[in-house]
């Protein structure tokens, strides 16, 4: 068979709410453009909770968030990985806190120089500079909503649940379950940075 590109999955690691996690993190699956196949399925990254995973644009490194609450002020993590091109293997390169319980999403800007990441529990946004060995910087910003909706059972809190960077690399959209709002904040890529709009 021959191997056109590795594909990554991302998985559920622990029992959550609403799904028991039986598998141990990262997983690495090759492809096949021919048929369509997916084969081999290595473990490449223990790590909990690896439920979203982003790619940069030079395709050297994985970032993955770790959707937990451990750790100082119940925070998640974003964890760097390098690529190993020939064999889809991950080396970890460092971890950083979100700021925030449960990261849910993540993804790198166009350029390559920052991540932005949404805190679900939390119902925060961070980001966090990168650098040019592909690891993560110190976080650059971190910004707490408040705000609930109509409904008490999901709604009760702000829940962030993306942080979208959009096509011109200039604006990073926000939407937040908890509230019922799409926040926009301007992307600093150059420092890692995001600020809210005006």
């Amino acid at each position: 068979m021959t191997t056109d590109a590795f594909v990554y999955i991302g998985t559920y690691t622990k029992t959550m709410p609403h799904v028991v996690g039986k598998a141990k993190g990262i997983y690495c699956f090759e492809f096949d453009a021919a048929t369509g196949r997916l084969s081999g399925g290595k473990l490449v990254a223990n790590v909990a909770n690896p439920t979203y995973l982003a790619i940069d644009p030079s395709r050297r490194f994985l970032y993955a968030v770790s959707e937990t609450d451990s750790g100082p002020n119940q925070s998640g993590r974003i964890t760097a990985y390098a690529i190993d091109s020939a064999t889809g293997g991950l080396r970890m390169l460092n971890r950083r806190l979100t700021g925030g319980a449960d990261p849910c999403y993540l993804q790198v800007d166009a350029t390559g120089k920052a991540v932005v990441t949404a805190n679900y529990t939390g119902g925060s946004v961070a980001s966090f500079p990168l650098r040019a060995d592909g690891s993560l910087g110190e976080r650059g910003s971190f910004h707490q909503h408040v705000g609930s909706s109509i409904n008490p059972d999901r709604q009760e809190a702000a829940h962030a649940h993306m942080a979208r960077i959009d096509a011109s690399n200039r604006w990073v959209f926000v939407p937040d379950l908890g509230m019922d709002k799409v926040t926009v904040y301007q992307l600093d890529a150059a420092n890692g940075k995001v600020q809210p709009n005006t």
